[in-house]
Formats: C-alpha cells, structure tokens, sequence
C-alpha cells in the first residue's frame, strides 16, 4: 500500500527478547484479526470456519491470503484475487487493518536485535520523502533490485543509496506458491552486496 513502508530486517538474533515479545504480540494481533475479518464475512453471507485458516496457516501466523484461499476453496469467488476484491481488499467490506510498528520503532527493533534495517521495494510503496527521516533512525540499507523496479527506477534507488551512504541489496518478494507472479529467482543481484551487508552487521 502506498501508505505504509516495510522494513527488512537482515542477519537478526531470532531469539533477542525485544523480538520475540513483538511477535508474540503480533500474532495475537492476527488471530484476533481473523476472527474479526470472519465475523464481518458472515454478515456478508460468506460463512467459514475460522479454525480451517489457522489449519491452512500451519505454524505460521494467519492472514488475508489465507481467508482469501478458505473463501476460495468454498466457492465463494472463481479465484483468491476474487476474494480480495470481492470482500477484503483494502475496501472490502471484510477487511479489518491490522496493527503494525511505526517504521522508527521496526527499525529500532531490527537493530536491537543485531540486524541491518533495509527499505524494502521503495519503488513500490512510492515514499521517498521519508528516506531522509527513516536513516536518522537507523536505516542501513534499500532495497535497489525488486521485480516491480524497471531499470530507471534501479537507477535512481542507486543514487539514493550512494546519498545516504545505504547498502544495496534485492530479491524476488517470494511470498509463497500461491503468489505466482514472484517466483524465487525472478531478480538476482551481484554477489558482491551480500559480503557488503555483512559488513554493515558486523560493523554496528
């Protein structure tokens, strides 16, 4: 969404306290919005069990895409992008926001926890202003090389990167199979960038 950014957190300590009481509470986050995202389906005459998405979730923390693929799988739209845009796309009638950091407080968190803070696919999210605020707080790297950036847009994110002294970093946005349109491998970047990111880990 164009009002938000994320944040990639490289080389973190999985098990630093800060982390894992930021993710205990994210997940609670999640289950609550499920149920609240299925109740709203109801009223929409869309009835699923909220127990099968988090069967579908595994041990993972559950999201729109699964509700999307249960809403699916019971017939209720032809396709998951249906789902989506039938019912809890951002303007669904389904659709519930959900909790996240502010970007000062995830990178905080990423460095707390001994990782590089990089801004991912800023090609995308379209908030450049808010590069200059975001490396006060700590931003260490972008994110040049995404499928969605057309090689005028790598460009740029290179002089940017060379501004602010970032490093540069890249990949797919692999997000799983049921996401096709980014498979793993879909960018490569130089090899050289991952020795370069290192550094900045072992540099803090």
């Amino acid at each position: 969404s164009p009002s938000e950014v994320h944040i990639l957190g490289y080389f973190i300590d999985i098990h630093n306290v800060s982390l894992q009481k930021i993710l205990k509470l994210s997940h609670e986050d999640r289950l609550k919005r499920i149920y609240a995202m299925v109740e709203k389906l109801r009223g929409l005459n869309v009835n699923i069990d909220p127990q099968e998405i988090f069967t579908l979730a595994g041990k993972g923390s559950p999201g729109r895409m699964h509700v999307a693929e249960t809403i699916w799988k019971h017939g209720y739209c032809d396709n998951i992008l249906g789902s989506f845009s039938k019912y809890i796309g951002d303007k669904g009638p389904a659709y519930v926001p959900k909790k996240t950091l502010n970007p000062q407080q995830a990178i905080e968190l990423i460095i707390d926890a001994g990782g590089v803070a990089v801004l991912a696919h800023p090609g995308l999210t379209q908030r450049d202003h808010v590069i200059e605020d975001l490396v006060k707080y700590g931003l260490q790297g972008i994110e040049v090389y995404h499928p969605s950036h057309a090689p005028q847009t790598v460009k740029k994110y290179l002089k940017i990167a060379k501004q602010y002294d970032l490093a540069v970093t890249g990949g797919s946005d692999f997000h799983g199979e049921r996401k096709i349109d980014t498979p793993i491998a879909k960018v490569t970047v130089p090899g050289d960038l991952v020795s370069k990111l290192k550094q900045r880990c072992r540099s803090q």
